[in-house]
């Protein structure tokens, strides 16, 4: 499960072993995670001085080519199967992408990134 430690230092928290450890419970304590799960470990360790969601737009902006608040799917998929220490394989990308469209709706140019960071930083139960 150091894949969802790496996902939530990949959103630029700086995390204890306690906050890893709690997190990894949160998600369920196994070898593998979900969208709901990710959303649960977030808010685990959403009380962190360094989640927000401006940090998470400041990190959204550097995929944001148009300057259009959207983020593509195909760059979406790209970071999450390239950029993380430990990259999401396939259907971990699909899982997170499935979780996100039930809560944020995708137009033509992408996801709008305001939304997805609505979604993680306000986690309304599912």
């Amino acid at each position: 499960m150091s894949d969802l430690a790496d996902a939530l230092r990949a959103l630029g928290l700086v995390l204890t072993e306690e906050d890893v450890t709690a997190a990894k419970e949160a998600a369920g304590g196994g070898d593998t995670f979900n969208f709901e799960q990710f959303v649960e470990a977030i808010k685990k360790v959403s009380g962190h001085p360094q989640f927000s969601a401006k940090a998470l737009i400041a990190a959204f902006l550097q995929f944001d080519r148009k300057g259009n608040g959207y983020v593509t799917e195909k760059d979406l998929k790209y970071i999450l199967g390239n950029k993380l220490v430990e990259p999401l394989t396939d259907p971990e990308i699909s899982a997170f992408l499935n979780g996100i469209s039930k809560k944020v709706s995708k137009e033509s140019n992408g996801y709008n990134y305001s939304d997805i960071v609505d979604v993680v930083t306000q986690l309304p139960p599912f």
